[in-house]
């Protein structure tokens, strides 16, 4: 399954304590997960895993385009506190959940939570048909440009989206699949910057 001239990957879009599982029982070679490392640590189960951060994803903030806000090209993150938000299930364990409600707490209030969803593509569903707002990775836009309004957040909101792999893996074609990420990492920070700058 883990031959070395093949890497298994696995993405942020798939559940997070699965991938990480399948990373331990070498189902995986690598992780791409929205949890940030815990000092180039992630314990699972009791059981580390080595990890690192691969780029941050800028947040911006959706709207219908029938709503108020829709067309501002920039906004305080606490102009949303008195919207109805649709964000993602936070079970079973997703990093990028917790990391929205801390951001809005930070902002100086507690989102209402009224709709979840289990993949982005629900959430922008119900965004644009008017259900709510949310916050999302930048990455999102430009599928649903004309469907949904993309408004850039002030202070610079990222999430951080993080490698994760077996440290006992045996897999050289991983250890260079690794590399790699870590090389194109500023490109990759580069382009989630010009999907920012394209919403102005």
């Amino acid at each position: 399954f883990n031959r070395p001239s093949s890497v298994v990957v696995g993405s942020p879009e798939n559940e997070l304590i699965a991938q990480l599982r399948s990373v331990l029982n070498d189902g995986l070679d690598i992780a791409f997960v929205d949890l940030p490392p815990q000092n180039g640590t992630l314990l699972i189960e009791g059981d580390l895993l080595s990890s690192e951060t691969a780029w941050s994803e800028t947040l911006v903030a959706a709207v219908s385009p029938a709503h108020d806000l829709a067309g501002r090209s920039m906004i305080s993150l606490s102009l949303l506190a008195d919207e109805d938000f649709i964000l993602p299930y936070r079970l079973p364990a997703t990093g990028f959940y917790d990391q929205i409600i801390s951001a809005c707490q930070q902002a100086g209030f507690s989102p209402r939570v009224t709709r979840q969803t289990n993949v982005l593509p629900g959430t922008m569903t119900l965004v644009a048909s008017g259900y709510g707002v949310s916050v999302v990775p930048a990455c999102v836009c430009q599928p649903w440009e004309g469907l949904a309004s993309f408004i850039n957040l002030k202070g610079d909101l990222a999430v951080g989206v993080t490698v994760a792999w077996n440290p006992a893996s045996r897999n050289p074609a991983a250890a260079h699949f690794r590399a790699s990420i870590k090389e194109a990492s500023p490109k990759l920070i580069t382009a989630a910057s010009e999907r920012v700058t394209h919403l102005n």
